[in-house]
């Protein structure tokens, strides 16, 4: 867990997701889906689009309420941001998607608490 790539990968296809919600802001598209019959615990993935034509580096914020325990922020660009919300960073090619997770320890009946919006906190050019 805690793993990104450079494509969409068959965890947003081949799951059955309990939360999918997308954002669109500054040319940056992020999908935000929640799956619970992928991995041993459920998981957080987005999978963020790159609308721009040279590459650019992106903020993304995700509230994670306190009844929703995280049992694997990986390292991969994320970072806590304070008790409730966390941060990835990365950096997207013209036209490019990744796709990023992070785990979380909770029971899957109880991610209804995960229906926020990412946020995309900042998308600076290169």
């Amino acid at each position: 867990m805690g793993a990104t790539n450079n494509s969409r990968t068959d965890l947003t296809y081949a799951a059955d997701p309990a939360v999918s919600i997308s954002v669109v802001v500054a040319g940056v598209r992020v999908e935000k889906t929640v799956v619970t019959d992928a991995f041993p615990v459920p998981a957080v993935a987005l999978s963020v689009d790159s609308l721009h034509d040279e590459p650019v580096t992106v903020r993304i914020e995700d509230e994670v309420p306190a009844s929703v325990p995280l049992a694997d922020l990986g390292t991969d660009g994320w970072e806590t941001v304070d008790d409730e919300r966390i941060a990835w960073t990365g950096r997207l090619e013209s036209g490019a998607e990744r796709v990023t997770t992070y785990g979380i320890d909770a029971d899957p009946k109880a991610v209804e608490d995960l229906q926020t919006p990412p946020t995309v906190e900042t998308v600076m050019p290169e």
